[in-house]
């Protein structure tokens, strides 16, 4: 794959101003800062749109960890 895209959630972020390119030239990668659960919504819905045309996965963090997450988000 040469081409990748992430969406994230952060408090104001705005998803027609936050977004970054990185292009190495062998890779694009995409990230798009949504501010709110509905716009992610609307992301997932372009994902859907799409079908099986470009592959969908997820980024998720393990138990190992939790604290930090915790201490970076005030959790």
């Amino acid at each position: 794959m040469r081409q990748w895209g992430f969406v994230y959630l952060a408090d104001g972020c705005d998803p027609t101003r936050d977004v970054s390119r990185v292009d190495s030239g062998n890779c694009l990668t995409v990230l798009i800062g949504v501010g709110r659960v509905e716009q992610v919504v609307a992301a997932a819905r372009v994902i859907e749109a799409v079908g099986s045309e470009v592959p969908v996965g997820s980024v998720m963090y393990g138990a190992e960890a939790t604290e930090q997450l915790h201490d970076l988000f005030g959790g």
